[in-house]
């Protein structure tokens, strides 16, 4: 259930602020031999069943883009299993430069549900970004993703 806190604002006046249903998840995944994917002309890799909230996630990436991203984009999209009820989520997806502190990321808050267990970003980075050896992004054949989910309510 979402609990509401009353804080003080500046003006003194009590405004409402949402909270968590379940703590903030974090994952971080690390897909190895990335240049794979292209070689073998795989569209869609789909990382390991992940829980955040009593739910089961996984995300979804599209090397070669999907959608409006395709042929120029990598394209990236949380992914809820078999939602039982919708859920409000708010998710951070990072892909992470290994040698700097640039990173390229996303937030978004969506209601996942039966009808709509995909929500992400067709157009997450440029594919020529990602594959540049100098921007980081892969580093010895390997990807990292950073993921953190917030769930924030639960509708039946």
């Amino acid at each position: 259930m979402m609990s509401v806190i009353p804080v003080l604002s500046e003006a003194y006046e009590f405004t409402r602020m949402e909270t968590r249903e379940a703590p903030l998840a974090h994952f971080l995944i690390k897909i190895e031999s990335f240049s794979l994917l292209g070689t073998f002309g795989i569209d869609k890799y789909e990382t390991r069943e992940f829980v955040a909230g009593d739910y089961k996630w996984k995300i979804c990436l599209h090397p070669k883009g999907n959608g409006e991203g395709a042929g120029r984009y990598v394209s990236i999209f949380l992914h809820c299993i078999e939602p039982k009820s919708s859920v409000k989520a708010c998710y951070t997806i990072w892909v992470k430069n290994q040698i700097s502190d640039e990173h390229n990321k996303g937030t978004e808050t969506d209601w996942f549900s039966a009808s709509d267990t995909d929500w992400g970003w067709p157009s997450f980075v440029e594919i020529a970004t990602i594959n540049d050896p100098k921007n980081g992004f892969i580093v010895n054949d390997s990807c990292l993703l950073d993921i953190e989910i917030s769930i924030l309510a639960v509708s039946q």
